[in-house]
């Protein structure tokens, strides 16, 4: 089996995302720049989305004034990234989309330095980390940010979670479904049950959870 066919679809899970996109996730995604940057906008900022998956947070920075480049690896990503740019903003030079890799120096060193770099939750999905670390640092202006999130580490858990990854990219989709229950039940379960004691609702915080989370 071909790398690229063991890749879980990460665009196929953002096209549906997409479908649920409204006014209110957008706003929160806004509102995490600002608190993650302290400003009040992005007027007149680079912001280079690395990894943009459904595009939101470059959608929102290009809402609060930033000119935006949005790259992923994953073709469908891409497809996402354009349609809401289609929607939003249609014909706008201010906001490129391109298909590339965190580990292709070579097409990395063609866009320049940003003022901010976001990646959120991408680099550890690369296949080599490390150096797609050292592949972006370079690319933040001096006074720039550099924001980055990635796993931490969580030792035993953390393998756990990389065999039922690896076994769910390498199986038919009986497993598939299988592992997805398993997984929805293992992150869930316990908060439900807290949910439905304290308000008597199981679902309010999966029925909410964007509201903490970026608009996520």
């Amino acid at each position: 089996m071909a790398i690229q066919e063991r890749r879980f679809k990460f665009g196929k899970n953002w096209s549906s995302f997409l479908r649920l996109l409204d006014e209110s996730r957008i706003q929160e995604a806004e509102l995490s720049l600002k608190k993650a940057f302290n400003r009040s906008d992005l007027q007149d900022m680079r912001f280079l989305d690395v990894g943009s998956g459904s595009a939101l947070f470059s959608l929102a920075a290009r809402r609060l004034g930033a000119e935006v480049h949005s790259f992923d690896y994953d073709q469908q990503s891409v497809a996402c990234t354009q349609s809401l740019k289609d929607r939003f903003f249609p014909n706008d030079g201010k906001w490129v989309i391109e298909q590339g890799s965190a580990l292709d120096q070579p097409y990395l060193d063609t866009l320049g330095q940003f003022d901010i770099l976001y990646s959120w939750g991408v680099l550890h999905h690369t296949g080599n980390m490390v150096q797609a670390f050292e592949n972006v640092s370079g690319m933040v202006k001096p006074t720039g940010y550099l924001f980055i999130s990635i796993y931490n580490d969580q030792g035993g858990p953390s393998r756990r979670w990389i065999w039922v990854k690896k076994t769910y990219n390498q199986s038919g989709p009986f497993v598939r479904w299988l592992l997805t229950i398993y997984t929805l039940f293992r992150q869930w379960t316990i908060t439900f049950i807290k949910d439905f004691f304290k308000t008597g609702n199981p679902f309010k915080s999966w029925r909410y959870y964007a509201h903490d989370n970026r608009g996520m």
